[in-house]
């Protein structure tokens, strides 16, 4: 194990003559015709490499370090922050793992949600470290998307008044996995045929779509997407997925979730298709 000395601290006092017993520090003595001299062994204060909080006490003063709490609920015993009214900032910025995104392809939200657990915050667009919010706390979601959710706070002035909170710190501290319903396939299908019939074109061939419950040899066609798995917004997500894709020129569709490649977080749903419609052939 590693230690690390702190300080040694030797008292010694001499009196020249002492004719009273030392009662404390600072305590006046009268002479007489003997010398005393008292020694106390010198104190030494180490500290242990895995100790999470070190203290240091004299007679006259205490120091202790600060704990605070970052990655996860982890102390952080190297940074310093400021405390504002519903979260703390680092002093600097983390950019260990900064992951940088791009804040317009966010969706707006609008909806004030309750943080029962403290959670990290990063830097809009850097995607950098900037501190942990505290817990039990009403936040107003600005934009998200499957990997952020961007928070809003009215009393804060810039940088701080817009934060990032990862997708699945967010859905976990706000309970939103115990209230919402996993995404199905059928919610899949239930948004994309009603939106590809509104797109349809106005031509004089009959433009019709159609969900199956199996796949035929003429649906040659796959795409692959996906979309958080206590998704809020199914039909926008669709929108985009749609917009993406080619679906409005084929008549059959085959909607499956890929287990595999799903989890909590985000879920991966496969549109097989096929049959072109009359229009685009």
């Amino acid at each position: 194990m590693r230690k690390k000395i702190l300080g040694i601290i030797a008292v010694t006092l001499t009196a020249s003559v002492l004719a009273a017993t030392l009662t404390g520090c600072g305590t006046r003595a009268k002479a007489t015709d003997q010398e005393v001299v008292m020694e106390e062994e010198p104190i030494i204060v180490t500290e242990e490499a895995d100790s999470e909080e070190v203290t240091i006490e004299t007679e006259d003063e205490i120091t202790e370090t600060e704990e605070v709490v970052a990655d996860d609920g982890e102390a952080d015993a190297e940074a310093s922050y400021t405390e504002h009214e519903y979260f703390y900032v680092r002093d600097e910025l983390d950019m260990t793992d900064a992951t940088p995104m791009d804040m317009n392809a966010l969706d707006v939200d609008g909806t004030t949600y309750t943080l029962n657990e403290a959670v990290n915050i990063y830097m809009p667009s850097s995607g950098a470290l900037k501190g942990y919010t505290k817990p039990n706390i009403d936040v107003y979601v600005n934009s998200f998307n499957e990997d952020w959710y961007c928070l809003y706070f009215e009393n804060e002035e810039s940088p701080n008044n817009y934060v990032l909170v990862k997708a699945e710190d967010f859905l976990a501290a706000s309970g939103m996995y115990e209230d919402m319903p996993v995404i199905t396939a059928d919610d899949i299908k239930f948004a994309l045929i009603p939106q590809l019939s509104e797109l349809a074109p106005d031509v004089d061939d009959e433009v019709y779509y159609i969900p199956l419950d199996q796949p035929t040899e003429e649906m040659t066609s796959v795409s692959e997407f996906t979309i958080p798995t206590y998704c809020k917004d199914v039909e926008g997500w669709m929108a985009q997925v749609i917009a993406d894709n080619d679906f409005e020129n084929y008549q059959f569709f085959y909607i499956e979730k890929v287990e595999d490649k799903s989890d909590e977080v985000n879920s991966c749903f496969r549109v097989t298709y096929g049959r072109q419609q009359k229009f685009a052939q």
